[in-house]
């Protein structure tokens, strides 16, 4: 054998060697973690009594669910309550082989930012028809829908940073402990779940008149979006590179060293810099100026404070004639209403262009998944590992079309792109294709699969087992169950423990570890 053969054949015993190696070692596999939310341990302090009490209840899931085998991870959840009820938390599922979830209870429907709005009425979501911005009571004693879900909903655009700050610094301050008790309890937390079923306002469901967010914030966000100016220009930008796509706008130009929405430097939407066509004629509109036509934050920038102010003056202070507006009607086959809300029920179940990769969804939904993927930024930068992080959004496809058309929160805004993960929460059946569109590594974090069964009916174990299995095969890494040892009045809708699904939890657990 010649000198080049013999070399020839080294080399592809190396190669063989160097695969084989390859092979050998141990493949990095994602745990699936079964968390139910235990609500008790929220309010606890690290006390003798309270040890007590949360071992008898790990005893009890151990004995009804299971514990911890192989890369499954069974342990309770709960909202974080302070760092010391983690950290009791976090000890005794070490001693007792079990895992944790920590829920970051950020979310703008439950009074968030009350007294901020209080204190700058611009930073609820004022309403499509002009005259409310708090919302719709429907009796004296403020009896609606969701009361906290359309009373006084604060806004999240990025805009109102009295808000958006707030929101990002309680996350934060969160996240902060949760990263301590991961650093001194190693591989015991498996998943931090934040930003609790973020949605506008709920008021829309009932009235296209009541849709959110027209608040001066969110419309002079939308602007910018669409012109890829101030917090949107794409090289001096807090988002740059976040505008409105050109689906949207149409085909970039490239102005002052970067490729910019066409309508960039105009000088007023009814005038374009450049060979296109103006704003105006893109959009079917007929602004005169960019100033908002209602309380432009430039010209009026006080805090509006007065209860009994006009949300949509027609003269004097507040009000700009021939002004920038986000669309009053709700229209799918307008160019401009989309580029504002594509709502997929009014498009016949149609997702926007770029769907799946780049959807060009319009600015409300873009408003709710920016504020989503903010806070979970957020919560990234304290240390903790983006692919641990979920969000835990309503799926607003599993909505009736009023209520997704009015809270615009389609899936994919639960979509955390940083950590590729994605979190919902849902109770009932659930079409996983409409999840594994953008991810393949989601869970549910409340999650009950037929509520309102009673413990013991046998249609509960079967529905369970059959939810665990489509949702492992289809890209599931993370379950929070609820509740357990809940309420009597929660129990009897979502029984879990001392029911037929923990049963099905346990017995399901156990026949995958046995394959």
């Amino acid at each position: 054998m010649n000198f080049f053969a013999r070399s020839l054949l080294c080399w592809v015993l190396l190669l063989f060697l160097f695969c084989a190696s390859l092979c050998a070692q141990p493949q990095t596999v994602h745990p699936f973690a079964i968390l139910p939310i235990y609500d008790g341990i929220t309010g606890m302090h690290d006390t003798p009594a309270n040890a007590a009490k949360l071992q008898r209840e790990m005893d009890r899931l151990k004995a009804q669910i299971g514990q911890n085998n192989g890369r499954f991870r069974v342990g309770f959840s709960h909202v974080f309550g302070n760092p010391q009820g983690l950290l009791l938390h976090c000890r005794l599922a070490t001693q007792n082989d079990l895992s944790v979830g920590v829920i970051i209870a950020v979310q703008t429907h439950t009074r968030f930012g009350e007294g901020i709005v209080q204190h700058d009425l611009r930073c609820a979501q004022w309403r499509m028809d002009g005259r409310h911005w708090q919302g719709e009571q429907q009796d004296r004693n403020d009896n609606v829908q969701f009361p906290t879900r359309d009373w006084m909903v604060p806004t999240p655009s990025r805009y109102c940073s009295a808000i958006h700050d707030k929101a990002i610094g309680m996350a934060q301050a969160e996240a902060r402990a949760i990263h301590e008790a991961m650093l001194k309890f190693p591989g015991v937390i498996v998943a931090v779940n934040a930003v609790i079923e973020e949605e506008l306002a709920s008021g829309g469901a009932e009235s296209d008149n009541m849709l959110a967010d027209y608040s001066p914030f969110a419309i002079t966000e939308f602007r910018d979006w669409l012109c890829h100016r101030g917090k949107y220009d794409a090289l001096t930008g807090e988002y740059a590179g976040q505008g409105a796509p050109a689906d949207i706008v149409g085909p970039y130009l490239q102005i002052r060293g970067a490729l910019r929405s066409p309508f960039y430097d105009d000088p007023s939407p009814d005038r374009s810099n450049h060979a296109g066509p103006s704003f105006n004629q893109w959009f079917g509109t007929s602004f005169n100026t960019w100033s908002l036509r209602y309380w432009d934050l430039q010209r009026f920038p006080k805090p509006i404070t007065d209860t009994k102010f006009a949300p949509s003056p027609t003269s004097g202070v507040g009000y700009t004639s021939a002004g920038f507006d986000a669309p009053r009607h709700r229209d799918a086959a307008n160019k401009y209403w989309n580029a504002w809300s594509w709502d997929i029920p009014d498009h016949h179940g149609q997702y926007p262009p770029g769907n799946p990769a780049h959807p060009a969804f319009g600015f409300r939904q873009m408003e709710i998944a920016h504020f989503v993927s903010d806070v979970l930024s957020s919560v990234q930068r304290t240390g903790i590992p983006a692919n641990q992080l979920y969000a835990h959004q309503i799926p607003g496809e599993f909505s009736n079309s009023a209520r997704f058309r009015s809270g615009a929160d389609p899936i994919w805004t639960a979509y955390f792109p940083a950590g590729g993960t994605l979190g919902i929460t849902r109770f009932g059946p659930l079409d996983v294709n409409k999840l594994t569109q953008y991810s393949h590594n989601w869970g549910i974090f409340e999650w009950h699969p037929n509520p309102l069964l009673k413990p013991t009916d046998p249609r509960l174990y079967q529905t369970s087992t059959n939810a665990l299995n489509l949702y492992s095969s289809n890209g599931c890494q993370v379950l929070f169950p609820g509740w357990w040892n809940a309420d009597a009045e929660i129990s009897k809708i979502f029984p879990l423990d001392d029911s037929l699904f923990a049963r099905a939890i346990h017995d399901w657990l156990a026949a995958q570890t046995q394959q």
